[in-house]
């Protein structure tokens, strides 16, 4: 990721969530199900990275939140052995350090994947390097996602070049971008704002 895109990134989060509360609890525990039923929204939404998060944050912001995510996958396995807490903290650094590109959504999507059996499971204690070696399973889906929309967006692109003799402009273009990117894990009423703003572009 380039400095400029990352200083974008960071912006857009900082706005989005000016605090780091608000941005714990859209990202809560008990939102896992409802946050992660569509797929292609967690790979594709403007939820933050964990690198993100701790640049915006302060640095230990995605570790504490990982920490919710990887105790509750320890629970929900009914394992007799759970994650120690040397465990827990080593998963949490590997994550960080090795998988900080990955959003929030896609860590949730990542655990109730792991919860459904889609990877592995464990055999009477939490194993962290199964949790790991689906962490990098779940890395090549991700890559099979996002190369099947790339596929999908240019197939639209070439069919709107050659048959439609009214593309939008390029500034039209990033207007709907930037409200399908707020669009995504917004409130009903934070949609009608959104809807309000461009409104008066």
């Amino acid at each position: 990721m380039s400095q400029a895109n990352g200083g974008k990134l960071l912006t857009a989060t900082l706005q989005r969530w000016e605090t780091r509360d608000s941005l714990l609890q859209t990202f809560r525990i008990d939102k896992q199900i409802e946050l992660t039923n569509i797929p292609e929204r967690c790979f594709f939404q403007n939820a933050p990275t964990l690198w993100t998060v701790n640049l915006a944050y302060g640095f230990g912001t995605a570790q504490e939140w990982l920490a919710y995510q990887i105790t509750d996958l320890s629970e929900f396995s009914g394992a007799k052995d759970k994650i120690t807490d040397r465990q827990l903290d080593q998963i949490i650094q590997l994550i960080t350090d090795d998988y900080g590109f990955l959003n929030m959504a896609e860590i949730m999507l990542f655990c109730r994947r792991f919860k459904k059996g889609s990877y592995d499971k464990f055999y009477g204690s939490v194993d962290p390097i199964a949790i790991m070696q689906g962490l990098n399973v779940f890395c090549r889906e991700r890559n099979e996602a996002y190369a099947k929309r790339d596929r999908k967006l240019q197939e639209i692109k070439d069919w709107d070049d050659r048959w439609n003799p009214n593309n939008m402009t390029h500034e039209e273009a990033i207007i709907i971008n930037q409200m399908q990117a707020e669009y995504e894990m917004n409130t009903r009423e934070q949609d009608m704002l959104t809807e309000q703003k461009y409104k008066q572009i």
